[in-house]
């Protein structure tokens, strides 16, 4: 595990606490790939040095199309990501979520 690991463990802990699922890539550029999977909300965080973006629950098929918010810090990302997490999804939120989708189709179809 490399220092800056151990360090991003430790930043994830404290913004996180211990329940969140982590998922970490470092490339040889010094650029990361972080995942994190907590209260059945999914986020990307990607970047390096003072550039880091911030995707929250990408709906599949867009997971290259850019960053919905960009900080620069690491820290200020993280805090961004579990205030996106903490927020209820509304009911358009429902993109690749084959339960929510599944759940919104059942309903249309059982009104009448």
């Amino acid at each position: 595990m490399s220092g800056f690991r151990g360090e991003l463990d430790r930043m994830i802990e404290d913004v996180f606490g211990l329940d969140v699922k982590s998922a970490v890539i470092e490339f040889p550029s010094g650029a990361m790939d972080l995942e994190l999977r907590w209260l059945e909300r999914w986020v990307v965080i990607q970047g390096r040095g003072e550039e880091w973006g911030v995707s929250v629950d990408i709906p599949e098929g867009e997971e290259f199309a850019g960053h919905d918010h960009v900080f620069q810090s690491l820290e200020d990302a993280l805090r961004f990501a579990k205030l996106m997490m903490m927020t209820p999804k509304t009911s358009d939120d429902t993109a690749g979520d084959a339960e929510g989708y599944l759940r919104n189709r059942l309903t249309e179809t059982t009104d009448n």
